[in-house]
């Protein structure tokens, strides 16, 4: 693709276009990205039978204004469980939340 770009713009002549695929095309091996580091112990662990997500905000999609602050439990993949427990400025009531995960 960058060959096509520099034929287009460069005419015909094969040594300039040669020339910017070269440099150009180089360029993109030093783009590469870094190798990752491994995981620390604990980090990334999933697949709970229960997660409980405490003092969020909901967005419902409908075009309402944001409901919060929230816990969302979700079992098995699928939310469970909204419930209302304060409202901005206050506390959060521990009474009114659902049991941990």
């Amino acid at each position: 693709m960058i060959c096509a770009i520099a034929n287009r713009f460069l005419g015909r002549s094969s040594t300039s276009i040669f020339a910017v695929c070269i440099v150009l095309g180089g360029s993109f091996a030093y783009a590469q990205s870094e190798d990752v580091p491994d995981r620390a112990d604990g980090e990334g662990v999933g697949q709970f039978e229960r997660l409980v997500l405490r003092g969020g905000y909901l967005i419902d999609g409908t075009g309402a204004p944001p409901q919060g602050p929230v816990d969302i439990v979700i079992e098995k993949d699928r939310i469970a469980e909204i419930k209302v427990v304060g409202v901005p400025g206050l506390a959060i009531a521990p009474d009114d939340r659902p049991e941990k995960g």
